[in-house]
């Protein structure tokens, strides 16, 4: 990285939040807004992500656009012991996006939620059979989506 700047600053990141654009050479446009060359913005990011400034480079998935019409945030009573073992069976199952362990309280007892989508009411049935009968919780409660707001990512100001 030899004339490319290591230090983070509120320019780089904010480049890097906006979404690559689907082409041959998605990096070329943050290039271009960076003012440095495609290689050196590809070794840049490489930099931050070994670092550990960024964690990762995702795609963001709009689940209605992709066909999944039932959605719900699923949230567990796991015991506290057995939340992490729970956590790395739910991570693998491809139709969970995104799974957590909170703080239980005492009106709110759950401990572990996952984000579950599916093409179909049947589909999605059969995914929550899943979640049950390999972490078998305490008790669940599926929180269906009724309607989505608004999916942003956060933004360096």
């Amino acid at each position: 990285m030899s004339d490319t700047p290591k230090e983070i600053t509120r320019g780089h990141m904010a480049v890097f939040q906006d979404p690559l654009p689907l082409v041959e050479k998605p990096f070329a446009a943050y290039a271009k807004k960076l003012g440095i060359t495609e290689d050196e913005t590809i070794e840049l990011l490489r930099h931050y992500l070994s670092t550990g400034v960024i964690r990762r480079l995702a795609g963001v998935l709009k689940h209605d656009r992709a066909g999944f019409v039932v959605n719900a945030m699923v949230a567990m009573v796991i015991p506290p012991g057995e939340c992490d073992a729970a956590g790395a069976v739910l991570a693998e199952f491809p139709f969970i996006t995104h799974c957590y362990r909170r703080t239980a309280y005492p009106d709110w007892p759950y401990t572990m939620y996952a984000m579950v989508h599916a093409k179909s009411r049947r589909e999605f049935d059969g995914d929550i059979e899943r979640i049950r009968s390999s972490v078998a919780p305490q008790e669940m409660a599926v929180l269906r989506s009724v309607k989505e707001y608004r999916k942003t990512a956060f933004r360096m100001g």
